[in-house]
C-alpha cells in the first residue's frame, strides 16, 4: 500500500583466504490500490581459501611410472572463489475482492573458480591441481499464480517455466593415471595407452528445462476441510560430457583407434585430446492427482485421510565414443568387433513407465489448548527409470520406484503463555527397493564350472558370453530401515533472553543390499550385486544438533537503539561417503565436527549494522570425502570442507 524497500552492503574475509563483498536491494512500488510491483537484486563474492601448491603427478608402485611431472602453471592461492548475482521481479494484481494474480520472474548466475576440496596429506587447506577447475550455474524461472474464491472452495492455479544451464571443469590427473597404469600398462590394452604420466580434465555441459502446472481446490468448514488437485510436470534434460588427456592426440591410444578406423575403413578420426565423449538426453513427464480430507471427529480429535496417484513416463537417448569424433565400427557379422546392441557410439533408445498410489493418513488429539499429539503414516516415492545398458549387462535395464513408508508419532506444545515451545517426533522409515548406483558386474564375469557353463556350448553367443563394457547402473538393491527422533525447544527467559535447541538422532540406517538377479553366465546362475546385508546408509549422520542463545537490550548509543548478541553452536555427526568401497574407491567417514558462530547487531531507527564471526574456532569440518576419482588409491585425498573462520560486517537501510 506504500512505497518501501531496503538496501544492504557488506564486506567479508576468511582465514588464510581472500576477501568478499555482498550488496542487495529490495523495493516495493504500489501502482494503485489493486496493483503493486516488487523488485529485488543482489550481487556477492565469497573469497577463496584453498591453495593449489607445487607438486608432481601420482606415482604408481606397480609400474614404477609417474611421480615426476610438475603441475607448472597451476600453482595459485585461493583457487575456490565464488561470485553470484541474481534478481526477482514480481507483480500482483487484486482483480477483485475474490480474485488475484501474481506473475514473477527469477534468475541467478553463479561462477566458481574451483571447489572446496583439499588434501590433508598435502597441507592444511592445500591441494595439488593439474588443471583449472570451475563451475558455472545459470537459471531462470517464470511463474504465474491465479487465486480465486469459487464460493464452495478456494481455487489456486499455478504454472511455471524453469531453465537451467550448468557447466563444470574438473581435474582428472589421478583418474587418467589409474586407467593408464591399470589397463594401459598392467592390462596391456592399447586403447588405454594415455602416456607415461597423463594429466587431464573433464568438461560437463548440461541443460534442464521444465514446465509445471498445478490446479488446487481447498475448502474449510467447521468440522471438515479438504484439498483436491492435479499436477503436471514435463522435464527435458541434456548433458554432454568429455574427458580430456593432455597430449592424447599423440598417444598410443589415439594411434590405436586411428588404426582400427583405417583397417575397417570407417572414416577418419579428427585430431582431438578428448579420449571419451558421451551425451544423454532424457525426457520425463509426471502426472498426478491428489487429495486430502481433515475431519474433526470431536472438538479434540481429528482424522486425516489423503493420497496421491502418480504416473511417470521417461525416455532416454545415449551415446558414447572413444575418442571424440570416432565414426564408429561396423557391427559384428560385418567384419567388425561390435556387439549387436552397442557399436561404440550409441545404444538403443529406452522408454520406461511407472505409476503408483501414495497414501497418507493420521490422527491428532488435542490434550489441551496448548498441547497436541499426533500419529501419521505417509508414503513417498522416487520414480523408477532406465539404464543406458551398453552391451548385454547382467543387471536389469529398468529399475522400479523405491518407496518410503514413513511412520511417525509426535507432540507439539506451547507452554507458559507462549514463552516455551517444545516439539518432539519419533519415526521409522521402511525404504522398499532402494535405488543404488553400482558397477554392473558383467564387466568381470565369474564363470560357473565348464560342465555347467552355457558359454562352453558350440552355439554359444560370443557377444553374450564375453565381458561387457564397464558401466555404472541404477539397481533396486534391497530394503532399508531408518529409525530416529527429532526434538526442538524454544524458550523466552525474561524480556531480553531467548534460547533454543534442536537435535536429530538416527538410531539405525541400514540397507540389506542382498538383491540378486538370474544370469547363467555366472556361477550358480545368479549374479549378486555384491553389497551384502546390514550396511549403514551413506550420508546419514548419526546425530546432528544445534543450539542458540540470543540477548537483546536497548542501549544509549548513537541516539539510542537496540543491541542484540546471538551465540549459536551446531554439531554434525559422522557419516559414510558411499554404500560400499574397495581399494580403488574406499568407503570413508566424514562429518563429526562442531561449529560456533557469534553475531552482534545494532538497530537504530531505519538502520541496522551487524558483525558476524562464523566458525569461530576455525574447525576443519569434512562434509564429504570424494573417492570417485581414485585419489586414495595413490595416497591422495579430495575432502570437501566447510569454510574456515570468516568475519563479515554489513549495514542495512530500510525506507
Amino acid at each position: 500500500s506504500e512505497f518501501s524497500g531496503n538496501i544492504g552492503v557488506g564486506v567479508s574475509t576468511v582465514t588464510d583466504g581472500d576477501s568478499g563483498y555482498d550488496i542487495d536491494a529490495t523495493v516495493n512500488i504500489p501502482i494503485s490500490e489493486d496493483f503493486a510491483l516488487r523488485f529485488s537484486a543482489f550481487s556477492a563474492e565469497d573469497g577463496g581459501f584453498i591453495d593449489s601448491i607445487a607438486g608432481v603427478t601420482v606415482f604408481d608402485p606397480a609400474s614404477g611410472l609417474g611421480g615426476t611431472k610438475p603441475n607448472t602453471g597451476f600453482v595459485e592461492d585461493d583457487i575456490n572463489g565464488l561470485e553470484w548475482s541474481g534478481g526477482r521481479a514480481a507483480a500482483k494484481w487484486f482483480v477483485s475482492d475474490d480474485w488475484s494474480a501474481t506473475v514473477a520472474t527469477n534468475f541467478q548466475k553463479i561462477e566458481a573458480d574451483g571447489f572446496n576440496d583439499f588434501d590433508p596429506g598435502v597441507g592444511d587447506l592445500q591441494t595439488v591441481k593439474f588443471a583449472d577447475e570451475l563451475r558455472e550455474d545459470d537459471w531462470k524461472q517464470m511463474s504465474l499464480v491465479i487465486e480465486g474464491d469459487l464460493g464452495f472452495a478456494q481455487l489456486t492455479l499455478a504454472g511455471s517455466y524453469y531453465d537451467r544451464e550448468t557447466m563444470y571443469h574438473h581435474d582428472t590427473q589421478t583418474y587418467t593415471a589409474y586407467y593408464m597404469y591399470t589397463f594401459g600398462v598392467y592390462g596391456g590394452y592399447a586403447s588405454y595407452d594415455l602416456g607415461s604420466e597423463p594429466t587431464g580434465y573433464l568438461v560437463n555441459d548440461q541443460e534442464n528445462e521444465a514446465t509445471t502446472f498445478e490446479a488446487r481446490l481447498t475448502s474449510g468448514g467447521e468440522r471438515i476441510s479438504w484439498t483436491a488437485g492435479v499436477f503436471y510436470n514435463e522435464n527435458e534434460e541434456y548433458w554432454d560430457f568429455k574427458s580430456y588427456v593432455n597430449g592424447y592426440n599423440d598417444s598410443g591410444a589415439a594411434y590405436y583407434w586411428r588404426g582400427l578406423a583405417t583397417y575397417y575403413d570407417t572414416g577418419t578420426i579428427p585430431p582431438t585430446d578428448a579420449w571419451w565423449h558421451s551425451a544423454q538426453g532424457t525426457n520425463r513427464v509426471d502426472k498426478a492427482v491428489f487429495g486430502e480430507l481433515d475431519f474433526d471427529i470431536t472438538d479434540r480429535l481429528s482424522l486425516l485421510l489423503g493420497g496421491r496417484y502418480y504416473e511417470v513416463d521417461r525416455d532416454i537417448t545415449y551415446f558414447n565414443v572413444k575418442p571424440q569424433g570416432n565414426p564408429g565400427l561396423p557391427a559384428e557379422g560385418s567384419s567388425g568387433p561390435c556387439a549387436p546392441t552397442w557399436c561404440g557410439d550409441r545404444i538403443p533408445d529406452r522408454t520406461a513407465k511407472d505409476d503408483g498410489f501414495m497414501p497418507k493418513y493420521g490422527v491428532q488429539f488435542d490434550i489441551s489448548e496448548d498441547v497436541m499429539v499426533y500419529a501419521l503414516y505417509s508414503e513417498g516415492y522416487r520414480a523408477g527409470g532406465i539404464n543406458r545398458a551398453k552391451g548385454i549387462p547382467a543387471l536389469p535395464v529398468a529399475y522400479e520406484s523405491d518407496i518410503v513408508e514413513n511412520q511417525e508419532f509426535g507432540i507439539k506444545s506451547t507452554l507458559m503463555d507462549g514463552k516455551i515451545q517444545i516439539n518432539a517426533t519419533i519415526y521409522k522409515m521402511d525404504w522398499k527397493d532402494v535405488q543404488l548406483e553400482i558397477t554392473d558386474p558383467s564387466n568381470n564375469i565369474v564363470r560357473p564350472p565348464p560342465e555347467s557353463d552355457p558359454c562352453q556350448l558350440p552355439d554359444a553367443d560370443a557377444n553374450y558370453c564375453k565381458n561387457q563394457p564397464f558401466q555404472d547402473v541404477v539397481v533396486n538393491a534391497g530394503n532399508a530401515t531408518v529409525k530416529g527422533a527429532d526434538f526442538d525447544m524454544k524458550a523466552l527467559l525474561g524480556e531480553n533472553l531467548q534460547i533454543g535447541f534442536n537435535i536429530t538422532k538416527i538410531d539405525e540406517a541400514i540397507v540389506s543390499g542382498d538383491a540378486s538377479f538370474p544370469d547363467d553366465r555366472f556361477a550358480g546362475g545368479q549374479v549378486d550385486i555384491g553389497l551384502g546385508s546390514g550396511l549403514t546408509l551413506p550420508m546419514f549422520a548419526d546425530v546432528a544438533y544445534s543450539m542458540y542463545l540470543e540477548y537483546g537490550s536497548p542501549v544509549n548509543f548513537m541516539g539510542g537503539g537496540d543491541a542484540t548478541l546471538r551465540i549459536q553452536h551446531s554439531h554434525n555427526g559422522d557419516s559414510y561417503n558411499q554404500i560400499s568401497g574397495d581399494d580403488v574407491s574406499p568407503r570413508q567417514k566424514g562429518g563429526d565436527y562442531s561449529v560456533t558462530d557469534v553475531i552482534l547487531g545494532y538497530t537504530s531507527g531505519d538502520w541496522r549494522a551487524q558483525l558476524t564471526v562464523n566458525n569461530i574456532s576455525d574447525e576443519r569440518g569434512i562434509v564429504y570425502r570424494d573417492t570417485s576419482d581414485f585419489d586414495p588409491y595413490y595416497g591422495r585425498a579430495s575432502d570437501i570442507v566447510i569454510r574456515p573462520r570468516n568475519i563479515s560486517f554489513s549495514i542495512r537501510k530500510n525506507f
